[in-house]
């Protein structure tokens, strides 16, 4: 039987999700979770780490450990937060960790459902209305022009034109150092 890895420490910094993870997920999915508070660890490299259980609790997902099992290693983690009831070891997940979460939710099946149905049906709109964007409009972009840009992006690249330049360096020497998730992916989409 092969021997299960130990999940990572992540040392980081608690941070509002706004200052950490801005964009149209933030904007959109996570900012407006009624009025649960996603915390947020930043690591050394600046990359956002979730705490597991409150996406799931904003959610409806009544099981994170469930969820957070279920995620590869290389997209959790655990760090220490101070707490009011004093420092504790927390599971943490990536950006990937957090679509891949996201994803695969069904806030249905949540014990909520029996409670507060508006509450529930809130979070069902939230992540049919993620999904839709992901599959409607992102992945379909990237098809078709081998990028996806948010309608502000555009616009200050049609302005100026070194917008896309900028862009283009950023994403270059994200892959050169290991970020990208995409860099020996042998299904990744090119032009």
């Amino acid at each position: 039987m092969a021997k299960r890895s130990a999940t990572p420490v992540i040392e980081g910094e608690l941070v509002p999700i706004g200052e950490s993870f801005a964009g149209p997920i933030a904007d959109n999915i996570l900012l407006n979770s009624d009025d649960d508070q996603i915390r947020v660890v930043v690591d050394g490299a600046g990359r956002p780490w979730f705490v597991a259980r409150d996406v799931c609790a904003a959610f409806g997902d009544t099981h994170y450990r469930r969820s957070f099992g279920r995620l590869d290693d290389d997209e959790k983690g655990v760090t220490h937060i101070v707490t009011a009831g004093g420092k504790q070891l927390m599971a943490i997940v990536n950006e990937q960790g957090l679509f891949s979460m996201l994803l695969s939710m069904d806030p249905k099946k949540s014990p909520l459902c029996h409670v507060d149905y508006e509450r529930v049906n809130r979070r069902i709109d939230k992540l049919k209305a993620f999904k839709r964007w992901l599959f409607k409009e992102v992945l379909p972009a990237i098809r078709k022009y081998g990028a996806y840009m948010t309608p502000t992006v555009v616009e200050k690249a049609l302005i100026d034109i070194d917008t896309i330049i900028d862009l283009a360096l950023k994403l270059k020497a994200e892959r050169s150092t290991g970020d990208s998730a995409c860099k020996d992916a042998s299904f990744a989409i090119t032009s």
